[in-house]
């Protein structure tokens, strides 16, 4: 090969190397957003509601902090201490439809039931969700529920 051809060659390849370096071939794509910086669009209060209103057996019910409300219930009185909000309602309900409604909806609002203690006075659930507690109290008059209490932080 003559010396002008390999001059030629060798002045190509440096073009075209240059040309890949400089478009960024061969760099692999960063499609990935960082987890540190990355802010998703929903929140996660909004993807709970989202996931409770989806139609796998839960009905679509009102909701306190993604607590379900037993339906027909009508808020008495809401009060706030610190980051714990305690809402009372009124509803007639008997035990066990009560109990049932919560047992069976709570999961579906994402909620675990970690403690449950039903007497012939009173019903309370206990459940977590994302490290946040609820509490549901029920006072049994006469086989009835006229009212029962959310508790959530």
């Amino acid at each position: 090969m003559s010396k002008f051809k390999v001059r030629t060659l060798s002045v190509l390849v440096f073009i075209v190397l240059a040309a890949m370096l400089l478009s960024g071939c061969g760099k692999k794509a960063n499609d990935s957003k960082d987890d540190a910086t990355y802010q998703s669009p929903v929140s996660t209060n909004e993807l709970d509601r989202f996931k409770s209103t989806l139609d796998f057996g839960a009905k679509q019910y009102e909701d306190v902090q993604g607590v379900p409300l037993y339906v027909g219930s009508s808020e008495e009185s809401r009060s706030i201490g610190g980051n714990v909000l305690t809402v009372i309602f009124n509803i007639n309900a008997t035990p066990e439809e009560f109990t049932t409604f919560y047992e069976r909806e709570l999961p579906n609002f994402g909620w675990d039931i970690v403690k449950k203690a039903v007497d012939e006075s009173s019903i309370k659930l206990e459940a977590s969700k994302s490290g946040r507690l609820a509490t549901i109290r029920a006072e049994i008059v006469e086989g009835k529920i006229s009212t029962y209490k959310i508790i959530a932080d």
